[in-house]
C-alpha cells in the first residue's frame, strides 16, 4: 500500500473538504483490506500521543453512536413489522399506514448516517495513526 505522507497530512488539514475525505477514506479501505490484523492492533492499542488519543476518542464515540442508531432502526423495523402483521386492526386509516412507512425510512436513514460518521472518524484516526509512526521512523 502507498501513501503520500503530505497528502495526507493536507487532508487532516481541511478534513471537510471533499477531496479530503475520499483521500482519508480510500487511505482507510485500503489499509483496513490489505492489512487487516495491523489494524486491529491499532484499533486496539491506547495512544499516549494527543493527536492520536483524541482521535481515537472521537472515532469511539461516533463508533457509539452508530451502534445506537444501529439498534434504534432494528427496534423501528421490528416494531413496523409487527404492528404490519399483527396489528392490522389498529391501522385502519392510510395515514397511519404511510407513517409507519415513514418511520422505517427515517430509521433507515439515520442508520446510513450514523455509518457515514463512524467511518468519517474512523479514517481520521486511521491518518493520525500512520501519520504518527511515519513521524516517529524519520525521527530515529
Amino acid at each position: 500500500m502507498q501513501w503520500d505522507p503530505q497528502a495526507v497530512r493536507a487532508a487532516l488539514a481541511a478534513p471537510g473538504e471533499k477531496t479530503s475525505r475520499r483521500l482519508l477514506s480510500e487511505l482507510c479501505e485500503d489499509f483496513r483490506r490489505e492489512k487487516p490484523e495491523e489494524w486491529k492492533r491499532i484499533e486496539a492499542a491506547s495512544y499516549s500521543e494527543q493527536d492520536c488519543a483524541a482521535a481515537q476518542r472521537a472515532y469511539r464515540r461516533a463508533s457509539a453512536v452508530s451502534t445506537a442508531l444501529l439498534v434504534l432502526a432494528l427496534a423501528v423495523v421490528i416494531a413496523a413489522f409487527v404492528l404490519g402483521d399483527f396489528g392490522a386492526a389498529f391501522l385502519t386509516g392510510w395515514g397511519n399506514r404511510y407513517l409507519l412507512a415513514g418511520a422505517v425510512l427515517a430509521a433507515m436513514g439515520l442508520l446510513v448516517l450514523g455509518g457515514l460518521f463512524a467511518g468519517k472518524y474512523r479514517a481520521i484516526f486511521l491518518a493520525t495513526v500512520l501519520l504518527e509512526r511515519e513521524e516517529r521512523k524519520t525521527e530515529n
